[in-house]
């Protein structure tokens, strides 16, 4: 995982994840919203 992810708080990675169009709505941990923007999505890769 990138060490800037690790960073970052909820807040954060929640503007991460909705700039780059991944759904975050309903993700209740950091960890999980962490995960989502380390693994590519189908047809983004």
């Amino acid at each position: 995982m990138p060490s800037n992810l690790a960073d970052l708080d909820m807040r954060e990675l929640q503007d991460k994840c909705r700039d780059r169009g991944i759904p975050w709505r309903g993700v209740k941990t950091a960890e999980e919203l962490r995960e989502a923007l380390t693994n590519p999505t189908p047809g983004e890769e």
